[in-house]
């Protein structure tokens, strides 16, 4: 989400930051009231949305209208929670301000919708945006750090009844203004927050003129006052603008970066996600390599956000730009909840939360095949569009392995899942990316969710690679090919996957 940073007037002499001639009370009051108007939107297109047949069953979506960035997981009081940016009245209004929606669940596998938990309030420091942020507990109480706009400034709001109804901090904005530093560029936005030993920390995507994009760190005590530490770290050259949505976490003996780059020359500014491991020593990180987190690329998975959860899990979840057009009540969902480990060699490996296998119903199961070239063997004629596969080919004298979903029954419609072992390349739909087996990987492992247009790939544990599938509720089938030599597919399983929305 882009912004421009505009002057600061946000105080007046006896009155408090609610707004410009507004008490506190009077600005709580304007906020109840945009909180109502927009679940009643959203209300209105719930049925609408639930009757579209390509929409998610098992992805975090809203229940209707638009969704975008993943805010502020957090577990409290035997619940895991996720907010997300969310228009409620996309579709119907060019008032289109991003609010904060909310889903939690007992088992991270089962969600139910809670209300809507902020909303712009008029007049005020956030009256054009409430944009993305975290979620913390600070001594017992569930406290949100966001990015209020505009001008782009840090905010506060508590719960005080297990995370159903929010407050704004009265003194909000908590900080008002970006640090002095000579270059930095009008983003200000997105803190990622987290403890480290007794203090608060907190990262703020921005960037430097003609450097690159950049991450603003500050320490508190109280999540009110904080002190600038300096930036954390910066890069990726002058074409780079903003450095937004970060998240920052040890993994293993290292620590990770991810950001969401914004660059003048892209299409829609937006560019490839990208994580970094390094060291963290005296308030700055070391990046090495920048690699993509998610291959599906800048036009399908942005803003990823994640936690630690009470297993000591790294959990992270993406934004998926599913695009589905107004009449269908609903756009956009959260990917599925990444486990993140470290690799042997530093990188970062995924797997989906294993809690996902409780959906799972329908088993079938192929072992052993073993294809010719060009030669296509049917899975499934017809197995809809809500389920997982999980196949692991031999990669000795592997060429080209290929998967087709959503086949029709001529076969002559299918979506390609495939894997080219000579030019080292994944092609998953209209979309592929470089990726090469190790030397020493045996087989080949693709793990595979289809929920309506959604896809997500596993592909051996170290790379993820999501997309917007043009399905079609009348080509529905799986089969499997080889090409240019023959393939060895040792097991090949299928599930369909029940929905998580409890009833």
């Amino acid at each position: 989400m882009n912004f421009v940073r505009c002057s600061l007037s946000f105080l007046f002499a006896g009155i408090s930051c609610a707004g410009i001639g507004q008490t506190a009370d009077e600005a709580m009051k304007l906020h109840l009231s945009e909180l109502a108007a927009a679940s009643l939107s959203v209300e209105r297109t719930n049925l609408i949305a639930a009757q579209d047949s390509l929409r998610p069953v098992y992805h975090v979506t809203a229940s209707s209208r638009f969704i975008n960035d993943p805010n502020g997981p957090v577990y409290f009081a035997g619940e895991y929670h996720i907010f997300f940016q969310h228009l409620p009245y996309w579709g119907d209004s060019s008032h289109n301000k991003p609010v904060w929606g909310h889903a939690a669940s007992r088992d991270m596998v089962h969600w139910y919708h809670l209300p809507i938990a902020l909303a712009p309030t008029p007049g005020t420091y956030d009256s054009e945006a409430i944009a993305s942020g975290s979620c913390v507990i600070h001594k017992g109480v569930p406290t949100i750090i966001y990015t209020g706009a505009n001008p782009q400034t840090q905010c506060l709001a508590m719960s005080y009844d297990s995370l159903r109804t929010w407050t704004k901090e009265p003194t909000n904005p908590v900080l008002s203004a970006p640090p002095l530093l000579e270059g930095l560029r009008d983003g200000f936005r997105d803190p990622f927050v987290w403890r480290e030993g007794d203090q608060w920390r907190m990262l703020i995507g921005s960037a430097f003129q003609n450097k690159g994009g950049t991450v603003l760190l500050y320490e508190s005590a109280d999540l009110h006052q904080w002190e600038f530490l300096g930036p954390l770290c910066s890069g990726m050259g002058e074409l780079c603008i903003q450095w937004e949505c970060p998240a920052f976490f040890p993994l293993g003996d290292k620590h990770v970066l991810i950001v969401s780059p914004l660059y003048s020359n892209q299409p829609g500014l937006r560019g490839m996600v990208e994580y970094a491991t390094g060291s963290y020593r005296n308030n700055r990180f070391t990046p090495g390599e920048w690699k993509p987190v998610d291959l599906g690329g800048p036009t399908v998975f942005y803003a990823p956000n994640s936690f630690m959860d009470p297993n000591g899990r790294r959990i992270l979840w993406g934004w998926i730009m599913a695009d589905r057009p107004p009449r269908a009540g609903w756009w956009g969902c959260l990917s599925i909840p990444r486990v993140v480990t470290p690799g042997d060699d530093g990188d970062m490996r995924y797997e989906p939360i294993p809690e996902l296998k409780r959906l799972r119903y329908h088993e079938q199961v192929k072992r052993n095949l073993k294809l010719t070239p060009d030669r296509e063997i049917v899975l499934q004629p017809d197995f809809g569009i809500h389920y997982e596969m999980l196949m692991e080919a031999e990669t000795d004298g592997l060429s080209v392995i290929e998967i087709r979903i959503g086949r029709s029954a001529d076969g002559l419609q299918f979506i390609r899942l495939a894997y080219d072992a000579g030019n080292g390349r994944f092609i998953f739909g209209d979309k592929e990316a470089e990726f090469r087996l190790k030397p020493e990987e045996k087989t080949l492992n693709v793990r595979l969710f289809v929920d309506g247009i959604v896809g997500e790939v596993y592909i051996n544990g170290r790379a993820c690679f999501s997309n917007v599938l043009p399905f079609s509720m009348n080509s529905t089938g799986i089969s499997v090919l080889s090409k240019h030599g023959e393939a060895q597919i040792n097991s090949l399983s299928l599930w369909k996957l029940n929905s998580i929305w409890e009833k």
